[in-house]
């Protein structure tokens, strides 16, 4: 079937962060003065709260910063935060190609309301993509697979009409669960590689 919507995780894969995984999280604990083996078990005690919507990106970093026992502003490490945010910009240029074949194009994040609405603006995501779905706002997150129905749904398109990208291997299986073409990302030269595969032309 033809393809005819491409959908893409957010961080990892079109955007870079210190928040992305353990090892870059070592960045944060740097900045924190803190051991990162504290740091990645604090952010696995509030990370599932934050990710779904259920407190909010100040509400997490007040937690955050007790647990590991920081006396940093908050303000000052949300603006650390986003001053590490950094486009991928050779994916962003894959997504500008295949919006030029008429494509359908879509971000589905698990990610902070927050973080995504200055995602937003800083990289001016909405001339892009068609839709984007965060995990934060919907209440729901990767890899329950009612928020892959949900993308296919708003894109008016079947799963099987669908790619699905994501650097995590749990969320690109479940994608395929749900009958997706899912690609795992390691990097754009690799993603270009394997569109093609799927009949894509770049």
């Amino acid at each position: 079937m033809r393809v005819k919507a491409v959908i893409f995780d957010l961080i990892g894969v079109l955007v870079d962060s210190c928040l992305k995984d353990e090892k870059t999280r070592r960045e944060l604990a740097k900045f924190l003065k803190r051991d990162p083996k504290l740091v990645n078990l604090a952010w696995k005690l509030y990370w599932p709260s934050l990710r779904i919507g259920k407190i909010s990106e100040r509400e997490f970093w007040e937690l955050f910063l007790g647990c590991v026992g920081s006396k940093k502003n908050v303000k000052d490490v949300m603006r650390f935060v986003r001053k590490d945010l950094r486009l991928r910009k050779a994916t962003l240029e894959l997504a500008k190609k295949l919006k030029e074949r008429k494509l359908k194009l879509a971000i589905l994040t698990n990610n902070a309301r927050e973080w995504v609405e200055y995602e937003r603006k800083a990289f001016e995501l909405e001339r892009y993509f068609d839709l984007i779905l965060n995990s934060g706002e919907l209440g729901i997150a990767k890899p329950d697979p009612r928020i892959y129905k949900l993308a296919t749904k708003l894109l008016k398109c079947k799963a099987s009409e669908c790619v699905f990208i994501d650097d995590k291997k749990r969320n690109v299986e479940f994608a395929s669960l749900v009958g997706m073409h899912a690609i795992q990302f390691r990097s754009a030269k690799q993603l270009v590689r394997e569109l093609r595969k799927l009949g894509l032309k770049l």
